[in-house]
């Protein structure tokens, strides 16, 4: 009876801010739709299914599996996000986004798709399919596609995981060495707008809308110590020229240590013609002349009082074939925790290059944060300091601000069980030099009813600004 009840009670408040519109202009049900967000989810061995609900807006998505000892069929619709190698289709360029703690992306899984995403709410009506194989050594074949009736995007994924077992026996015992090798190709046609001539790019040829087809070679090899992945995209302008990118990303273990090593290369059509320099992803993103490079180590170990210490450096550059700007980061970080309490420490300086003027030293940002958890309470604090060094003899600073400072601190209340509750607050202030700029105050609750077979939800999240 009280799931009856608790299931009862989430459908009505979601009818209830679905209809906030149809209302008086009561101010209360005006912000409950602006600012509440419902979800539903049921999941059975052969059924899943979600439904978003916020301000307006309707996300859905159906999932139907059939399983056998060998086979998998699975037939997905509604309003899905694609990832996987349409991802790497829309941006295959690596994150300028730097940490001292981020791993390589190492893996190749073909078309895959997710519709209990939040960026659903922004994604039209897709179909989506996948059917796998399994042999008795556990070597797997996939084929998946999708269709997006909206714009009539398309691509069909095809592929296998190959699993090698190497046993070696010894006195003492018997050690497998596992290694697993993944190979997709990806391809199909995706729309892009019409250039027209009062576009704000004005340097590129005009060009109507149209399809232009893109694939995407995928393949990497995982060991226990050792992971590599190689990435070759096609891509063709809407003037019929081809474009290569590739992307090579590596992960090295050795005990506690890792390194991971990634690189990307787009270099152009080697056409003097500017009219060929015209290519874009499949999500319309022009694709910029560059080689990118980033190199991350990281370490963990463990104190004399059973913390665990991690350490980590990343290196990131952007060689801008074309504009001849380049871009230097650096990322260190500390961090030190146990089960209750963490310590954390990042610094970030950005540097940018041009042949013809001196190094720009952009900013160099520090932050420092600190949480705690007890029992169902956490409490979070955060300092974040950028400076931007004026200027001098040997570094050009092309900023007029000295250094802006960010400090928040922030509480959260989470219980766990079938039904369960969250809140948090959190506050930021603001300030530019010696002189505050804003206050944000965020805040959030949810209620949240959990089963076997059925999930629901209500969330509502807001914010306010003061400005000094």
């Amino acid at each position: 009876m009280r799931k009856i009840w608790l299931i009862a009670f989430l459908f009505n408040i979601s009818m209830f801010v679905l209809a906030a519109e149809e209302s008086s202009s009561s101010p209360l049900p005006l912000y409950l739709q602006k600012n509440a967000k419902v979800n539903f989810s049921v999941k059975t061995e052969l059924l899943r299914a979600t439904v978003h609900l916020m301000h307006e807006k309707v996300s859905w998505g159906t999932s139907f599996t059939f399983s056998g000892a060998a086979n998998k069929l699975t037939i997905e619709s509604g309003n899905i996000v694609l990832q996987g190698s349409v991802s790497n289709l829309n941006n295959p360029s690596l994150s300028s986004t730097i940490s001292p703690f981020s791993m390589a992306n190492i893996s190749s899984l073909g078309i895959i798709s997710d519709f209990e995403n939040s960026d659903s709410f922004s994604k039209p009506l897709s179909f989506y399919t996948q059917y796998s194989f399994t042999n008795k050594n556990k070597n797997r074949f996939y084929i998946s596609g999708f269709f997006t009736p909206f714009n009539k995007n398309f691509a069909i994924s095809n592929g296998f995981t190959w699993n090698i077992n190497n046993v070696i026996q010894t006195k003492d015992k018997t050690v497998v060495n596992k290694t697993t090798y993944n190979l997709f190709l990806t391809a199909g046609f995706f729309s892009y707008d019409e250039l027209k001539d009062d576009s704000w790019f004005l340097s590129q040829h005009l060009y109507s809308k149209g399809f232009q087809p893109a694939i995407s070679l995928e393949a990497n090899m995982a060991k226990e110590k050792v992971k590599t992945l190689f990435n070759v995209n096609l891509y063709f302008s809407p003037f019929g020229n081809a474009l290569f990118t590739f992307r090579n990303e590596n992960e090295f273990k050795i005990k506690n240590t890792s390194l991971n090593i990634s690189e990307y290369f787009n270099f152009g059509s080697f056409n003097n013609n500017t009219k060929f320099h015209t290519f874009f992803s499949t999500n319309g993103n022009k694709l910029k002349e560059e080689i990118q490079i980033k190199i991350n180590l990281q370490n963990e170990s463990k104190t004399k009082l059973n913390n665990s210490l991690k350490k980590g450096i990343t290196l990131y550059s952007d060689f801008d074939l074309f504009n001849t700007q380049h871009i230097f980061k650096t990322s260190l970080g500390l961090s030190l925790k146990n089960k209750k309490v963490t310590n954390s420490f990042f610094s970030n300086m950005n540097f940018s290059y041009k042949p013809d003027t001196a190094l720009c030293f952009n900013d160099f940002n520090i932050k420092y944060g600190l949480s705690f958890i007890i029992k169902s309470i956490s409490i979070s604090t955060d300092m974040n300091f950028t400076f931007y060094p004026p200027e001098n003899l040997f570094i050009k600073n092309q900023s007029e601000k000295n250094w802006k400072n960010e400090q928040s601190i922030s509480l959260g209340i989470k219980n766990s069980g079938q039904f369960s509750a969250s809140s948090k607050i959190s506050a930021t202030l603001f300030e530019n030099g010696y002189e505050p700029e804003k206050i944000k105050i965020e805040y959030s609750l949810g209620l949240f009813y959990k089963k076997k077979w059925f999930t629901g939800s209500i969330s509502l999240k807001d914010h306010i600004t003061c400005e000094f």
